[in-house]
């Protein structure tokens, strides 16, 4: 078993060396505990194997009972000495900040270009950029969702520019799922007059301990063409 070794503190040190410094300490004087457990481990062991011998006159009773109870009398030191290595962790421990959290990433998850959208039917994404937060896109009972991780709280940012020919309302539905159960719904609108469509929403959602997904489905109009549409999906 090798030792850790102490870091270099010949300079004056940040309180991040510091704490190191302690730390590494406390670990060095684990490792000799147990190097000075195991040799008394070798003494008891050896003096029992040499009882069981009849022709070995090193380990008469009177012997046996001093080796136990010098063996009982470190261990008992030890055992001080651990607790006094364990407070001393705790102070160290209040003096090291709190890790910090790690970088949210997020799932993108967008339309083909100039895609064509019909009245009813649930958007088609594609994975354009993938981050390990548990979103991704599923395919079920024939319709594309999106798929969100369990017991998390969710921030999906939404938005689509498109050409809406007959320049009538555009509504667009978010529909939160939990298994098969739309448990809410998030109305996107445009007003009629435009032909240009430009949308964007933002919402957050939190998760069960269920299968959670969210669907994009047309309302009306009839159809949009040339649709180009972005998902963003943040999971905290």
């Amino acid at each position: 078993m090798s030792m850790p070794k102490m870091p270099d503190i010949s300079k004056m040190p940040t309180l991040e060396q510091a704490l190191g410094a302690i730390l590494t300490s406390i670990a060095m004087e684990e490792v000799a505990i147990s190097h000075v457990l195991k040799a008394e481990s070798e003494k008891i062991h050896y003096v029992v194997e040499c009882a069981k011998k009849s022709d070995c006159g090193c380990a008469d009773l009177q012997s046996i009972i001093a080796v136990n109870k010098s063996v009982a009398d470190l261990v008992e030191k030890l055992i001080a000495f651990q607790a006094l290595l364990k407070e001393k962790l705790a102070i160290v421990s209040k003096h090291i900040p709190p890790k910090p959290d790690p970088p949210l990433c997020t799932s993108i998850f967008a339309t083909e270009a100039g895609y064509y959208w019909h009245k009813s039917m649930i958007m088609l994404l594609q994975e354009k950029e993938h981050c390990k937060n548990g979103a991704k896109l599923i395919c079920k009972n024939g319709e594309p969702l999106i798929l969100f991780p369990k017991d998390k709280n969710v921030e999906l940012d939404f938005g689509l520019t498109a050409k809406n020919s007959k320049a009538c309302p555009v509504v667009i539905n978010l529909e939160f799922r939990c298994g098969s159960t739309v448990v809410r719904r998030e109305a996107i609108s445009q007003k009629s007059g435009d032909t240009d469509v430009k949308m964007s929403h933002k919402v957050s959602y939190q998760t069960s301990d269920r299968e959670s997904t969210v669907a994009i489905r047309l309302i009306a109009p009839d159809s949009l063409s040339c649709v180009n549409a972005m998902v963003s999906v943040t999971v905290k």
